[in-house]
């Protein structure tokens, strides 16, 4: 083989490397994202709060 078959070869191989790369890290920003949506907030519920109140009592 030929080096500029060897370089070509491996810069194609580089270049898909790249774009898994890309790939997965687009899909961890979404699935991040969605975890951050679908966490719950840190504000407690009519219910805790009546709870609270009557405890405090």
């Amino acid at each position: 083989m030929s080096t500029t078959k060897v370089l070509s070869g491996m810069m194609d191989l580089m270049k898909g490397m790249q774009e898994r790369m890309e790939t997965l890290e687009k899909k961890f920003d979404e699935s991040s994202k969605k975890e951050e949506d679908e966490k719950p907030k840190n504000e407690p519920t009519p219910e805790e709060i009546k709870i609270y109140k009557q405890s405090i009592q």
